[in-house]
């Protein structure tokens, strides 16, 4: 799942059905990959080199025979370790970072209660802070350490006699800091490794800064530190490492720490960056938040897919949520797009009847750097310059061929257009029991399109598929995963009974979970993107454990948590459909 951006309906008219200008009638994706009647002229054939899709249907069928309880017994133990977060604060607390160290004493409060209140106490959270200075210092004072606590009081009682001060030159004891993070505390061996490092200067050597830095040990650390060390260790503990940028005197810096991260990692960890440059207490609790969501289903997908050595691409993490993109000087990119048509009823999915596709061009302008990123994939704003309508394109994170075969791509649209057909006769049925009643929220599913780059379009792009939707703006919000949590507002509690009603009107063929999207409370309407189908038999027509798919297992993690509502009762539901 990815952070995306809600927008005014009515600008997305382009992305009708009145725009396709060729249509084809395809099957639905099983284990043949993508429809041979889509022609190789506009969707190319899977890269040469290993069979990629009878690997995966291999080990598809696999899974199929394992024992369910040994499956569920493994699944489940991966949540709770991803469930064990460990999360440490790195702070310049020099004069400058006076601001940004009221910031993070600010927030702690209001992370750990969001935490509480969205995991219902699922999550076994562990903070930790380290402040660095610079050798102005003695060596004892230049670093101050709150070592690892589950007590919030404990925590901020700790951080209450930490106060900004010093500093001679701009550069600073980064790599003191780092040190400390790795030898001062005890990280646990499993779980969800966070550091959240926040400075406004680089640390000492020239190959950090440019000449406007003043640095006293041009020829680097004194004590004789040394990044690649430092970044091997963080790789060697899986710790997780986002920065929060405030001034442009650190890109260099971040620039050299992370390719040196992703060479110690073999691809499988970077940097992410985020803007921290307003000091903003609200929008750096909410980045904390996400932080958190992100980083926990980050390590439980390389949990999953541990034995796969997911190869993170060379795409740069400086995320900016905020971003205002100006299109005029980015070109504009030639795309073959390819969309499902609606789904006429619940009972042609569960049959598995053909869909219908659509085919059609359009050029994107994408934005170089994303603005977000989930477990597997980078949401880039593009606008499209043939519809006037701004869309996210989705790129995957991983180089692995596999993560780049578009069978993948095609699931991901299946899974959309089918949980469509079921938010509409969902928003039926809460209609025919809430008679009268305006105030209900109403879901709508965002419309997916697979894009393969075309024409005169060679870049670094070529040959790449990646999944194209509409542009929200507002909140994104995580409503359930596959695990523990479940939303308790009231949009969240009506998406729970909303996957409740999916295993009952499927008759316990599917079940619809992993929801996330934005809310447009003037319009009481939810938009919905990349959910997730568990689905009983040929689990690989919704993509496998790649994709979520995680069958019965998927459906009993689910009732083991849910706890019926009130919509779950007006909809007469039962109360454990695994019953």
């Amino acid at each position: 799942p990815v952070n995306t951006h809600c927008i005014d309906r009515t600008t997305a008219a382009s992305w009708t059905d009145s725009t396709f200008n060729t249509r084809q009638r395809v099957g639905p994706l099983l284990a043949a990959g993508v429809p041979d009647t889509l022609g190789t002229s506009s969707v190319p054939a899977a890269s040469s080199g290993p069979d990629i899709v009878n690997e995966e249907r291999n080990e598809f069928e696999m899974s199929v025979d394992e024992d369910e309880a040994a499956v569920y017994a493994s699944v489940l133990s991966l949540f709770k370790e991803a469930d064990q977060i460990d999360l440490c604060f790195l702070v310049d607390t020099t004069g400058s970072m006076h601001p940004w160290i009221d910031t993070v004493k600010g927030s702690i409060t209001s992370l750990w209660k969001r935490i509480n209140r969205h995991f219902e106490a699922s999550k076994d959270i562990r903070l930790a802070f380290v402040g660095y200075s610079d050798f102005d210092k003695l060596r004892q004072e230049r670093t101050r350490v709150v070592k690892f606590t589950s007590s919030q009081t404990n925590y901020l009682r700790e951080l209450s006699g930490i106060q900004a001060s010093g500093g001679g030159d701009l550069a600073e004891d980064v790599m003191g800091g780092l040190c400390a993070v790795l030898d001062d505390l005890a990280w646990r061996e499993n779980g969800t490794k966070i550091l959240i490092h926040i400075a406004d200067c680089p640390c000492h050597g020239r190959e950090f800064h440019d000449n406007s830095i003043s640095d006293d040990y041009l020829h680097g650390d004194p004590e004789g530190k040394h990044h690649h060390d430092v970044m091997g260790r963080l790789a060697e503990n899986g710790i997780q490492y986002f920065f929060g940028k405030i001034t442009d005197k650190t890109d260099r810096m971040v620039q050299v720490f992370d390719v040196s991260l992703r060479e110690q990692s073999h691809q499988q960890l970077c940097i992410t960056t985020f803007n921290a440059t307003s000091g903003n207490t609200d929008q750096f609790k909410r980045t904390l938040e996400s932080i958190v969501m992100q980083s926990t289903q980050r390590s439980l997908h390389v949990s999953i897919h541990a034995d796969e050595k997911l190869r993170l691409t060379r795409a740069p993490r400086q995320l900016n949520r905020h971003q205002v993109m100006d299109f005029k000087a980015i070109k504009a990119l030639q795309f073959t797009m390819h969309r499902y048509k609606s789904v006429k009823s619940i009972d042609n999915v569960l049959a598995g009847c053909e869909r219908m596709m659509v085919r059609f061009h359009s050029r994107l302008k994408i934005a170089p750097t994303p603005f977000a990123e989930g477990g597997s994939r980078l949401a880039y704003e593009a606008f499209d310059t043939q519809g006037r309508v701004s869309v996210v394109v989705k790129r995957s994170k991983y180089t692995n061929p596999r993560w780049q075969h578009p069978m993948h791509f095609f699931q991901d649209m299946e899974a959309q257009v089918v949980t469509a057909r079921f938010s509409r006769d969902f928003n039926s049925s809460l209609i025919t029991c809430y008679e009268g009643t305006t105030s209900l929220y109403r879901l709508e599913v965002l419309t997916l399109s697979v894009a393969i780059t075309s024409g005169e379009s060679r870049t670094q792009m070529s040959g790449e598929y990646m999944t194209v939707e509409r542009l929200l703006t507002g909140d994104y919000k995580k409503f359930t995963d596959n695990g523990s949590f479940q939303d308790a507002s009231r949009p969240g509690k009506l998406l729970v009974a909303f996957s409740h009603w999916t295993h009952w009107k499927s008759g316990g063929k599917l079940l619809i979970g992993d929801l996330q999207g934005a809310v447009n409370e003037k319009e009481r309407v939810v938009y919905l993107t990349d959910p997730v189908i568990h689905a009983l038999g040929n689990r690989r027509r919704y993509g496998g454990k790649h994709r979520g798919n995680l069958g019965a297992v998927g459906f009993r993690l689910f009732f083991e948590k849910h706890q019926c509502n009130r919509y779950c009762r007006a909809l007469q539901l039962p109360k454990s459909s695994m019953d």
